[in-house]
């Protein structure tokens, strides 16, 4: 049987929150499928000359952020990185907005019944986890790319699934049932990946879900707040978590003692002081390029101002500092632009619909992770997990756009 274009958008968005678990640590495979299939899906609307309903906007809002990376990597001498393909996890996560965009064009029917994929994935997670580690013996849970990318994504799909869940066109009873498991085998996996980054964001998705269930109840919310912020720090006590906590602690101390350089915590500190002393300030406007960072820390490495074991990095381990090290004050602009923009947008357009608490839970959801995540490492330095947080950007206004369009069909 040969799938139409509706299907085929349909399965291009029902398989990327398995990016975690597919063994493609870098992620090109899913990204090239995904790619395809909605590459596929907007020809067959040009043949049959159909209008997208994509709102054009999202043009101006998704690409400026690729087009300044290839502009600037031809002129800064790194165009030669542009072409990467699976050589590692950065290859070609500058192309994750086209995907969005080629998804929002596509405009898949029953995009939001296609949010079942979220459980299923989070359970899958849960599941690779415990055979790394109880199997296999790993010290750490990386799903099929890496312990920090697999545990964020892992956070943002458990909370994505709670939002979602009335959209699974499932029984009440399996609805309940898999969201359970979902909750369950996602924690392990979270768990089991000794992501310390992630567990910085569980308070504050925590309490995007307790307020957007208790927000009518003051009384109530105040007890739920109460309550999370006694059980949180009972996490301490899972061996893991404590293993990676008492780690970090001592590494940090280590740092700044100067007693130990030989460290992730004292490398995220190295590369942040030299972002913010040495690399940012010698290209402020257009920065060192796609994927430059490691070039230019090799640089510094070699005139003595910071220690060769740190040039294995590829990038600065924080957000704002990673786009402003390799695109400069433009490419933070375009960054902005995207990052903003697509935010102001989803929740511009959830208001208007009657399930806009909801929806803009969604949104909010989805980028407090991605903001948490970036205070130590960097979403667009990852070809996964920007081609996930792009993706979901066009999921969720897919969604809301159904719901409107549902809305006025049946006032």
């Amino acid at each position: 049987m040969v799938l139409r274009r509706p299907q085929l958008a349909f399965v291009s968005l029902f398989i990327l929150p398995f990016a975690i678990v597919i063994p493609n640590r870098d992620g090109t495979f899913l990204f090239f499928l995904a790619t395809i299939l909605a590459v596929m899906s907007c020809a067959s609307i040009l043949d049959k000359k159909h209008e997208s309903p994509m709102d054009l906007r999202w043009l101006l809002i998704l690409l400026p952020w690729p087009v300044w990376v290839i502009v600037n990597a031809l002129f800064s001498g790194t165009f030669q990185h542009v072409l990467d393909i699976g050589k590692n996890l950065r290859s070609l996560s500058y192309l994750a907005p086209l995907l969005a965009l080629l998804l929002l064009f596509s405009a898949p029917k029953h995009a939001s019944r296609a949010t079942i994929a979220l459980p299923i994935a989070t359970c899958l997670a849960g599941i690779v986890a415990l055979v790394q580690k109880v199997y296999f013996g790993q010290e750490r849970a990386f799903g099929g790319t890496h312990p920090i990318l697999f545990a964020d994504i892992t956070l943002i799909l458990i909370c994505l699934s709670w939002v979602t869940r009335s959209y699974w066109n499932v029984t009440a009873q399996t609805c309940h049932r898999l969201m359970a498991l979902a909750t369950l085998f996602g924690g392990i996996a979270i768990i089991t990946s000794g992501s310390r980054g992630c567990w910085l964001a569980l308070p504050v998705m925590g309490f995007l879900l307790l307020h957007y269930r208790l927000r009518d109840n003051r009384k109530q919310m105040a007890v739920a707040m109460g309550t999370m912020l006694i059980l949180i720090p009972m996490l301490y006590f899972i061996p893991q978590v404590q293993q990676r906590v008492n780690t970090g602690i001592e590494q940090a101390s280590n740092y700044f003692n100067g007693s130990d350089y030989n460290s992730s915590v004292a490398a995220r500190f190295t590369v942040w002081e030299l972002s913010i002393y040495e690399m940012i300030p010698s290209s402020p406007i257009t920065g060192t390029g796609y994927q430059g960072f490691k070039s230019k820390l090799h640089t510094l490495a070699v005139s003595g101002k910071t220690h060769r074991k740190f040039t294995w990095i590829s990038h600065a381990h924080n957000e704002i500092l990673h786009v402003l090290t390799e695109q400069g004050i433009v490419g933070l602009s375009a960054f902005l632009i995207m990052y903003i923009g697509s935010y102001r947008m989803l929740i511009g357009n959830a208001q208007k619909s009657k399930d806009n608490q909801r929806l803009k839970l969604a949104v909010r959801l989805l980028f407090a992770g991605f903001i948490v995540y970036g205070l130590t490492d960097t979403m667009t330095g990852n070809l996964i997990t920007h081609t996930f947080f792009c993706s979901m950007i066009a999921w969720l206004s897919l969604i809301i756009d159904q719901t409107k369009r549902f809305q006025r069909l049946n006032p």
